[in-house]
């Protein structure tokens, strides 16, 4: 049985391809838009290798936020956002909850994770997080 490279695999090799032969290759506008496609190649990569594990933990998460699902309530992910924002507001729920801020923190560091992980905000926010945890 022949094995498939792994999409991330798959991804890094194509973003690898456009930075060592193409972008030193191309001039202007061409240089640029195979930088930003391999800038969208790295971010689709963190997406799908953070994601595998994310979406379940996510759901798990948002239902352990207090009043956004009913009893035999099996809402998706999508619907418990809308909850959560139309609790904040309403103020049913408050940011400031430390069950909320939590939340809200893992979920905006995870978005930085996957969007810009080399911004310098990402790893100030990592260093605020372990912080207020105590770690």
């Amino acid at each position: 049985m022949q094995q498939h490279p792994d999409i991330t695999q798959l991804l890094e090799v194509v973003t690898a391809f456009l930075r060592s032969e193409i972008m030193p290759n191309v001039d202007g506008a061409r240089a640029f838009h195979a930088r930003v496609a391999a800038n969208a190649l790295d971010i689709v990569r963190r997406e799908v290798e953070q994601l595998r594990a994310f979406p379940a933990q996510e759901r798990e998460r948002l239902l352990a936020l207090p009043g956004l699902a009913g009893e035999g309530d099996s809402p998706g992910a999508e619907v418990l956002y809308e909850r959560l924002c139309d609790a904040l507001a309403e103020g049913r729920l408050n940011e400031t909850d430390t069950v909320v801020m939590d939340f809200l923190w893992e979920l905006s560091l995870h978005q930085l994770a996957v969007d810009q992980p080399k911004y310098s905000g990402y790893a100030e926010g990592l260093r605020a997080w372990d912080a207020i945890r105590g770690d």
